[in-house]
């Protein structure tokens, strides 16, 4: 059931500009690139408040005005008339704070053992359990990247037990709870810290959820409560995405896997916890137990995610992987919440909140056909692989790897068998919109998602409100303080997405491996004339009929990369990109007028 909308919906718009910097008679033009000012890390013009944010003329007696940021003026430093007590303005100017990332409530903890000698401290900046301090900027320390921060009390999580390390089977017991548990577990809001990233996650799967067949329940028992028996062995998949080069990119720290102690997750699925079901995937509700030393205020020690499956055929699971793809290649901060407000001009007008645009990314997984091969071998020789002691090892009816291959398509194999799907996680960002219910501040909102998706060279190609989810905010407070007076909006779905980068590469790399090729025909076709000629009674050298000519000096190909095409004066390939951009902006184009007629909005409102 959808959520009732944001507070009550009026054709009333709070955020607009209301500001105005009046600019010297004898200005010139104002420069371009204008200056950066402020800025978030997606780039955007940034504010800490609306009225940070001004009209201003592009130059004195011409009606043509654009928007800037009260630091971009601040850093333009001149050009402001000299009447208007100009120092007055430069006081006002400097009190302007900067971005702060804005933390979820935090729901991860960091395990430690009881007893002297015994615990080992884990250090994470910022501390998983870091509360949120609010928009005061009360702390203007500059060389704090994250301001003050509160810990949430109990963090330290002083147990005798130890969560699961390497593969070891989850210990159970009556205080730990149901692991397949749902109703009354947070949701994980947090980034998983790089350190702690499951490098395998062992699946609980006794419903077969992740075949990739549609579920066969009643909607009556969806969110049923009734515990989960747990009576099949796990099914190990390993980690694709992130890369551990990306990972080790972001926490310098961390260490190269070891094979023997990697970060191990557990995951519990079942039928219940089905979110929706579409052409080519299913979405689920699921709960995760962190690899150790992470654990969670919950009362089984786990949180909640997103889990999405494709269905057996193999487009369909080359969409789940292509999202992936998308999900792996999204910068960091389009995944996180700033305070303020950004701009994204010149494509619309309003100020709009600095939040995330998509789901926090937590990995990409494949079934391990190449750990269940060792295990058979192991097997044959009598040998018996720990991790299968402990429930990791892998039924033989259930996954053939030598049937199945590394692209776990069905196209060839018979109906009867069941190709684990590959599992794509994520952040759990709550229900599709109605965009109805929404004023039009709301609804501008909900567009900008787009255009900063355009921004960072995505098209997301399904802009549909059903792919478009609303909580309750800010996530800054605890659940239950949450309210849709402050909605949190998310955009899903990317299995049909488009990346500019990937697109524009594709297309030098096409026109390289045609240029190898006429470089290939050409030898080929020389290496042939020179033989007929040798043949027809030799050159001019005297070589006589039918003797083989002396060799000549071989010339050396030099490597065609893709920044000497761009440097190049390519005639050719710079037509190619310019078709490519047409195409690209026409893409982008639809999908804003797309986006238009989803929320019901004029083209000159947004």
């Amino acid at each position: 059931m959808a959520p009732s909308s944001p507070k009550t919906a009026s054709d009333f718009r709070y955020r607009v500009i209301r500001q105005e910097w009046v600019r010297d008679k004898d200005g010139d033009w104002l420069p371009r690139p204008p200056p950066a000012g402020t800025r978030t890390p997606s780039g955007l013009i940034w504010g800490h408040e609306l009225d940070d944010f001004f009209h201003i003329g592009r130059k004195p007696g011409v009606s043509v005005i654009t928007s800037w940021s009260r630091s971009m003026i601040m850093e333009f430093g001149k050009d402001h008339p000299t009447e208007i007590a100009p120092h007055t303005y430069e006081e006002e100017l400097a009190r302007e704070p900067k971005p702060r990332l804005r933390k979820p409530w935090p729901v991860l903890k960091v395990r430690k053992e009881k007893g002297k000698g015994k615990g080992r401290a884990v250090v994470l900046d910022p501390p998983v359990d870091a509360i949120d301090e609010g928009s005061g900027h009360e702390d203007e320390d500059e060389d704090e990247d994250y301001g003050s921060y509160e810990v949430r009390p109990g963090s330290w999580d002083l147990e005798d037990e130890r969560a699961p390390q390497g593969f070891d089977e989850l210990k159970r017991g009556p205080e730990a709870g149901d692991p397949f548990k749902l109703d009354g577990i947070p949701k994980l809001e947090q980034f998983i810290p790089e350190a702690y990233f499951p490098d395998y996650i062992l699946v609980h799967d006794p419903q077969d959820v992740c075949s990739g067949r549609a579920p066969q329940y009643n909607m009556k028992t969806q969110g049923d409560t009734t515990k989960t028996e747990d009576n099949a062995a796990p099914k190990r998949f390993k980690r694709v995405f992130p890369t551990d080069e990306m990972l080790r990119e972001r926490a310098p720290s961390r260490k190269i896997t070891d094979e023997d102690r990697p970060n191990v997750a557990h995951l519990y699925v079942n039928k219940h916890g089905v979110m929706g079901e579409g052409h080519h995937s299913m979405a689920y509700r699921a709960s995760v137990r962190l690899p150790y030393p992470l654990s969670a205020h919950s009362p089984n020690k786990q949180v909640t995610v997103a889990m999405k499956v494709a269905m057996e055929r193999q487009s369909a699971r080359d969409m789940l992987k292509n999202e992936a793809t998308v999900y792996n290649s999204f910068p960091r901060y389009l995944m996180e919440d700033w305070c303020g407000y950004n701009l994204c001009t010149p494509d619309h007008a309003y100020p709009v909140p600095a939040t995330a645009v998509v789901p926090k990314f937590f990995g990409y997984y494949v079934p391990d056909f190449e750990k269940e091969k060792k295990s058979k071998a192991e097997d044959g020789d009598g040998t018996q692989d720990k991790d299968e002691e402990t429930g990791s090892k892998v039924e033989d009816e259930d996954h053939n790897a030598s049937e199945y291959g590394s692209d776990y398509s069905t196209s060839n194999h018979r109906s009867d068998q069941r190709t684990p799907s590959p599992i794509l996680l994520m952040e759990d960002c709550g229900v599709p919109i109605i965009p109805k219910n929404f004023g039009p501040d709301t609804r501008t909102e909900i567009f900008s998602l787009a255009l900063r998706l355009h921004v960072d060279g995505f098209v997301q190609n399904s802009f549909f409100t059903r792919n478009i989810l609303m909580q309750p905010g800010p996530l800054t407070l605890p659940p239950n303080r949450r309210t849709l007076d402050h909605p949190s909006f998310r955009v899903i779905d990317f299995g049909r997405a488009e990346m500019w980068d990937e697109l524009h590469n594709g297309v030098l790399d096409s026109h390289i491996r045609q240029l190898e090729r006429e470089r290939v025909a050409k030898k080929a076709k020389e290496a042939k004339e020179s033989e007929e000629k040798a043949k027809e009674g030799g050159n001019a050298a005297g070589v006589g009929a039918g003797e083989p000519a002396e060799p000549e000096a071989m010339e050396v190909d030099e490597e065609i990369t893709r920044d000497k095409l761009l440097r190049g004066d390519n005639p050719e390939v710079e037509k190619m990109l310019n078709g490519l951009g047409r195409k690209w902006w026409d893409k982008r184009r639809i999908e804003k007028d797309l986006a238009r007629q989803e929320l019901g909005m004029d083209m000159f409102d947004c």
